[in-house]
């Protein structure tokens, strides 16, 4: 998307390995693997790499927070685990996150977040992540039985409107638009149901599978969870409003191939 914006400029795609390296060549990144990296620097930075990836992941934070000359933006994509409300209950940017030592899960991402707004960075929470085939729900298509709530939420964004919302934060950052030091919410603000999702699914044309047996009846039921200081902020608007929606139009992506219908049985 950066290099749609602008045409000219040279984006470079650091990762672990080079498993990645062919498609992004396809979308005009040029990949490099992290052991070739130098010490320049550069004015747009995102860091977006899950926890598991790193045994200290603050630290992989802090250093790719060098490769930023500071005057352009820098973000980190973080998660909305961070996020502290009780099942079903409402959820923004304004909620309460975890205090550090409370959840493991949360203090290796608060860690990281606090590194990056100390250095003027901004923080994207992401709601889960999907594209066609990608996402909860692939999950829940092929597997039999599943130890959770049926009217448990998934609050969710496609993967397509979270890289929107994270070069939308780098434009506002550099243009002033918004400071250093934010942290916004991306989600669609459409929470599902567990249940909900496999059903749409199953009622489209483009997936196969089976409604999983949800065994926890009274298992937790999520976070509801909504954006309306980053909408505000950044003018932002996912263009797939929702799952369901998403799923009704067909389930196609602009930056993946369209799936093929699954075998699965």
């Amino acid at each position: 998307m950066f290099v749609q914006k602008f045409p000219a400029a040279s984006v470079i795609g650091q990762t672990n390995t080079d498993t990645s390296h062919e498609r992004l060549l396809s979308l005009g990144v040029f990949p490099r693997l992290k052991e070739k990296a130098g010490d320049e620097q550069c004015p747009f930075v995102v860091f977006s790499a899950p926890p598991s990836g790193s045994e200290d992941y603050a630290a992989e934070v802090e250093a790719a927070l060098k490769y930023w000359d500071g005057s352009g933006a820098f973000v980190f994509t973080s998660s909305t685990a961070v996020y502290a409300g009780k099942d079903g209950e409402p959820c923004d940017e304004s909620t309460p996150q975890f205090e550090i030592g409370e959840s493991p899960r949360a203090d290796r991402l608060l860690k990281a977040e606090a590194a990056v707004l100390a250095a003027g960075g901004s923080v994207v929470r992401l709601a889960g992540l999907y594209h066609s085939q990608r996402g909860a729900h692939m999950y829940f298509l092929k597997t039999p039985s599943l130890a959770s709530n049926a009217d448990g939420l998934v609050n969710l964004i496609h993967y397509e409107d979270a890289a929107a919302a994270c070069v939308d934060v780098l434009m506002a950052q550099f243009e002033g638009r918004t400071g250093g030091g934010e942290v916004f919410l991306a989600t669609d603000g459409v929470p599902v149901t567990r249940k909900e999702m496999v059903e749409c699914c199953l009622e489209s044309d483009a997936y196969d599978g089976n409604m999983p047996e949800f065994t926890e009846e009274n298992g937790p039921l999520g976070k509801s969870m909504n954006n309306p200081q980053t909408r505000e902020k950044l003018g932002w608007v996912p263009v797939h409003a929702s799952f369901v929606e998403f799923v009704e139009a067909g389930a196609t992506d602009s930056f993946y191939p369209k799936r093929r219908k699954s075998t699965w049985k």
